[in-house]
């Protein structure tokens, strides 16, 4: 009975973004939930499938074991002979029931890597002999067409195993084989500035923080893609160096440095966001056979011998480092004009000098310029940013205070009451023959005094 017939495979309900299969109202309800819980949903989800896995791949390992160990039983029931017959007049009935064995042998074998119980090959295992000079004499065409089928049925094994493994080597990498190709930055930070650097880093895992979330750094598991040289100058362990690190996740990629780079092993929400990315952006996700090539490259930096040429470059690389002065505008002005006292004042020595200071001053020129032409095509896209983000700030609120305008009244107006032309020059003269009265009245007061 084979082990296919015994063990029920577990049914995978969710794919790889942990949706159930097939189950549009499952997606519309973990789309409708607030991030938070649609985080710990997914996350519980990806446990419970991890641990499916997990059982399934144990099971087909078990399977592989039994698998192998039979076809190395018979293996080596194919290297025994039958029994000689001890009368020579034996001989012709001996070598037609050997063509009648091993035709059933072969047939047993076939059953066999069809899943045969192991009794049955043993009895048949018992069939074959081991004495070489009967082996020797008796060998006719029957026994060469065995040798050339069990020939055959090796090349047919080794092919199947070597199937096998390329298989097992284009399944996706899981969570635990990410692990082996991780890298931390105590790491990384021994490694910094040596010629293997770039070779050897690139295409591992790294955990790097990519901001802040409510006073709490941010972080996210991404590949090294390559190094790449940076504009600044900063330390890494007392080691100086310019040294970035090209990180991808998903489709996107960008810069980071060393010092972004975490010392903590990422957690299983970091590495479903990975998943999720990587899904969303259409990416090739990373195979077993990519992480044990990967995985070998950590032996790179432990026999690794520096030749003289490393030394120098190392050397070189260091003092360029330090030449760079931080205010590179002000120190090429002081090198124009020390250079323009020595070509005034002439001389062998000051032209040497010269020249020494004309190409100080080039180097640092063009230094200065490739740093403006990075930073322009560096803050150009951050400014474009900034610049919609503040206008789309200024717009809500300026709409939010126009709306806000028409619906609340301002308490601090005057009720005023419109009147006509008419009615305010109504209102003069009623005050004029008021004024006049009063002033009549006042006269003949005085008068009757």
């Amino acid at each position: 009975v084979s082990d296919s017939s015994s063990d029920e495979e577990e049914e995978d309900l969710y794919d790889d973004r942990m949706y159930k299969i097939g189950d549009e109202e499952d997606r519309r309800w973990l789309d409708s939930l607030p991030e938070v819980e649609r985080e710990q949903q997914l996350s519980l989800r990806y446990d419970q499938r991890k641990l499916m896995l997990e059982r399934r791949e144990q099971k087909q390992k078990l399977k592989e074991i039994k698998r192998k160990k039979k076809r190395e039983e018979v293996k080596k029931g194919r290297g025994r002979r039958a029994a000689p017959a001890k009368a020579p007049a034996r001989g012709a009935a001996k070598k037609k029931k050997e063509v009648v064995v091993e035709e059933e042998s072969e047939e047993e074998i076939d059953e066999e890597e069809e899943g045969i119980e192991e009794e049955d090959i043993e009895e048949e295992d018992l069939e074959f002999g081991s004495d070489s000079e009967e082996e020797d004499s008796d060998e006719d065409d029957g026994g060469r067409r065995k040798r050339r089928r069990d020939d055959d049925s090796d090349e047919e094994m080794s092919e199947e195993d070597s199937d096998e493994d390329d298989e097992e080597g284009r399944k996706e990498a899981e969570m635990d084989d990410i692990k082996r190709v991780f890298l931390k930055r105590t790491k990384i930070e021994k490694w910094v500035n040596e010629p293997y650097f770039e070779k050897v880093v690139s295409g591992f895992f790294v955990r790097v923080v990519i901001g802040m979330s409510h006073n709490q750094p941010r972080y996210r598991l991404a590949r090294v893609v390559t190094v790449k040289e940076g504009r600044h100058t900063y330390n890494v362990k007392k080691k100086a160096t310019r040294q970035r690190l090209r990180l991808a996740l998903g489709k996107a990629e960008k810069d980071f440095s060393i010092a972004n780079i975490s010392n903590q092993l990422f957690t299983e929400g970091e590495y479903s966001l990975y998943l999720k990315k990587t899904e969303e952006d259409n990416v090739r996700k990373v195979t077993k056979r990519q992480v044990d090539e990967i995985e070998k490259k950590k032996k790179i930096p432990d026999n690794y011998v520096h030749t003289q040429e490393d030394i120098d470059q190392m050397v070189g690389y260091y003092q360029k480092l330090k030449k760079i002065p931080p205010n590179i505008t002000a120190t090429v002005t002081q090198l124009k004009e020390r250079l323009r006292m020595l070509k005034d004042e002439g001389g062998e020595e000051g032209l040497k000098e010269a020249e020494e200071l004309q190409a100080k001053i080039e180097m640092l020129e063009g230094i200065a310029a490739r740093r403006f032409q990075e930073a322009i095509e560096s803050r150009s896209i951050d400014a474009m940013k900034n610049l919609n983000e503040k206008n789309r700030v200024a717009n809500q609120s300026y709409n939010h205070e126009g709306m806000a305008a028409h619906l609340t009244p301002n308490i601090f107006r005057r009720d005023t009451r419109p009147k006509s032309f008419h009615a305010i020059l109504g209102d003069k003269e009623e005050k004029k023959e008021k004024k006049e009265t009063k002033a009549a009245e006042e006269a003949k007061k005085s008068t009757s005094c």
